[in-house]
């Protein structure tokens, strides 16, 4: 009786078996167990009341510059007209003035004042390590003998006592 008639399912979704097996198959799969992963392993979620997150965040923001310069608009008009170049003159003096005016506090830092006690040390320390004042010839150091020490007076008289006796 059965002679010529199709036995089983149609297709493999009509056999509850075979799908069976294919979901079984689908989730030994290396494939599609990596996929989730995948698609949340970029994904932080922080609790609301962490505080040193939000901290951190706004820190980073503050840091990274990134909204440093912002522009005002982003208009489109002719490059020529006399009112275009006067805002654009305009915003350039006031964004120049924004970036350096971060500046300004670190005028003045570094400076040390003439005769302080760090500059003459430093003034010493090359006067010592100059090989020019080092390696000066004898001929150029001025010298002068102290007249009134002893055994100047002592040689000048024994000069004198010897001249006496010739």
């Amino acid at each position: 009786k059965q002679l010529g008639h199709h036995v089983g399912a149609r297709s493999v979704q009509d056999d509850p078996k075979i799908v069976h097996s294919m979901n079984v198959a689908k989730m030994q799969s290396e494939r599609e167990y990596k996929k989730d992963f995948e698609k949340s392993k970029t994904r932080y979620t922080s609790p609301v009341d962490m505080l040193g997150v939000l901290l951190a965040k706004n820190c980073q923001k503050l840091v990274s510059d990134i909204d440093y310069r912002h522009y005002l608009h982003q208009w489109t008009c002719l490059p020529d007209q006399n009112d275009v170049i006067q805002a654009r003159k305009a915003y350039d003096l006031q964004s120049d003035a924004v970036y350096k005016s971060d500046m300004e506090w670190l005028k003045g830092v570094g400076w040390i004042p003439v005769g302080s006690l760090e500059v003459e040390k430093v003034k010493r320390a090359g006067e010592i390590l100059s090989e020019k004042k080092y390696r000066q010839p004898p001929d150029q150091i001025k010298f002068t003998s102290v007249t009134d020490s002893l055994e100047i007076e002592l040689a000048k008289h024994n000069a004198e006592t010897m001249n006496k006796r010739l």
